[in-house]
Order: C-alpha cells, then sequence, then structure tokens
C-alpha cells in the first residue's frame, strides 16, 4: 500500500511537471506572439508615421508650387505694366529729344515736367542730341535708339 501511495505520488509530480512544462511552453508561445503582433504594430505604425511624413511634405512642396506660380503670375502682370509705362516715357523722351528746334528744358517738360538734366546719363550736354540727329542716315528715325525689348524685359524682371 505504501508503494502504491508513493507511485501515486510520484506520478502526480511527473504529473505536475509535465503541466508545469506545459504552461511554460505555452506562456513562452504566447510571450512570442505578442512579441510577434508588437513587431507588427510597431511596424504599422513606423509605416503610418512615414506615409503622414510624406503626405505632409507633399502637400508642403504642392503649395510652395502653388505660390510660386502665383508669384511668377505676379511679376509677369507687372512687368507688363511697366513695360507699357516704360515704352510711353522712353517714346517721349526720344520724340522730345530728336524734335528739331527745341531746346532741352523742353523737351525734359514734354516728358512729364522734369526739371534740370533728363533723367538719361547718355544726355549730359545739350548738344548730344543734335549730335545724334546729325548721325542718323536717311530714312532712320529715332525709334532706332529705343532699347531692345529683350533687354527690357530683363531689366524690368529683376
Amino acid at each position: 500500500a505504501q508503494a502504491r501511495q508513493r507511485g501515486r505520488f510520484l506520478w502526480r509530480v511527473v504529473m505536475g511537471v509535465l503541466t508545469w512544462t506545459s504552461v511554460l511552453r505555452m506562456v513562452r508561445e504566447k510571450r512570442r506572439a505578442a512579441h510577434v503582433v508588437l513587431a507588427i504594430c510597431s511596424g504599422l505604425a513606423r509605416q503610418r508615421c512615414l506615409r503622414s511624413g510624406m503626405k505632409a511634405m507633399i502637400w508642403r512642396v504642392v503649395t510652395l508650387q502653388r505660390q510660386c506660380r502665383e508669384f511668377l503670375k505676379r511679376k509677369k502682370s507687372w512687368v507688363e505694366q511697366a513695360t507699357k509705362v516704360w515704352v510711353q516715357i522712353e517714346e517721349q523722351y526720344l520724340q522730345a529729344c530728336f524734335k528739331k528746334g527745341k531746346s532741352q528744358k523742353r523737351a525734359t517738360m514734354a516728358i512729364g515736367g522734369f526739371s534740370g538734366e533728363p533723367p538719361n546719363v547718355w544726355m549730359t550736354s545739350a548738344s548730344q542730341p543734335d549730335k545724334i540727329r546729325r548721325s542718323l542716315r536717311p530714312g532712320q528715325e529715332w525709334k532706332a535708339f529705343r532699347i531692345p525689348a529683350l533687354y527690357r524685359r530683363r531689366m524690368l524682371g529683376r
């Protein structure tokens, strides 16, 4: 009877050890599975963070492009308006300088009421319009002395 009790006791110990090893195995499997799930979730979080960061960066680039296009549109319209004014003043000035019989003061007054020296540097002396007028070939007009449109656009566009 005592051997039987001892056998039952040992059998219970073996069953307890087997139960504990199976429980330990299940706990380890659960932890391993939890680590896998945690790795997947952290990977998804990183991916989501990257995705949202990329969306924000793309949005900033699109906004910058839009602002650049709007600026260039405003600049183009300003250059067109300034070109019209430039051409008008340039034509008035050249016409006034190349008209015969007008003094330099009258020429400057004709282009908008400037007093004193004309605004262009090349017109420093009063006799220069006469020199230029004499150097004109027959049939050539004051329009030949206009600033070319390409240079005008470059100067106004800066």
